[in-house]
């Protein structure tokens, strides 16, 4: 008789779970043996976004090589982006290259580096009117694309010293304080990464 005062107690705790519980939607019997409805659905959805980012990991990665291919065009195609997006950019890409832990994308970081000082001397040759282009004291190593490589480590060079002479020639405070500010960015940048 106690058994079946036991088991009659387990039914009815069941049965109280099945109808006061909105977690609990039914008993599944299954390979796994008997389990949840509601726990199936969430294992369900657990393995459906791990395709999914299977899948994404698999597109993101040429979408990035587009990306930063395109910006180690920066020089030839006369785009003009803020460096602090650029910067931003890389670094995020960088952060999913870690991730991914695969080097396939480090010659269009490293171009995408170089452009960043494109950037900023794009930024500073607006300001001057277009002294800081014509007077040849950068070079940001990025390569035309006949070239196997993106870009020429050995040709990046930036000379502060006549970037410094040129800021000097700017006639308007505001602008000169703004090309300062910049060039203290850019010698940063550079310095960090050069």
């Amino acid at each position: 008789m106690p058994a079946s005062y036991i088991w009659a107690w387990i039914v009815l705790i069941a049965i109280l779970l099945f109808a006061f519980s909105p977690e609990i939607k039914r008993f599944l019997i299954g390979k796994r043996g008997v389990e949840f409805e509601h726990f199936k659905e969430q294992v369900q959805k657990v393995d459906r976004a791990l395709v999914e980012y299977d899948e994404f990991k698999k597109t993101i990665y040429p979408l990035l090589e587009i990306t930063l291919g395109e910006i180690s065009g920066i020089e030839h195609l006369g785009i003009r982006t803020k460096p602090e997006l650029l910067i931003d950019y890389i670094n995020r890409v960088e952060k999913i290259k870690k991730v991914q832990g695969e080097n396939q994308l480090e010659p269009l970081i490293k171009a995408a580096k170089s452009a960043v000082i494109y950037a900023y001397a794009a930024q500073l040759n607006v300001i001057t009117e277009g002294k800081v282009f014509s007077s040849n004291c950068f070079n940001s190593g990025l390569t035309n694309y006949a070239s196997d490589t993106l870009v020429d480590r050995s040709k990046i060079y930036v000379d502060f010293q006549k970037l410094q002479s040129i800021g000097e020639q700017v006639s308007e405070l505001d602008m000169k304080r703004l090309y300062f500010e910049i060039l203290a960015k850019l010698k940063k940048y550079y310095n960090d990464n050069f």
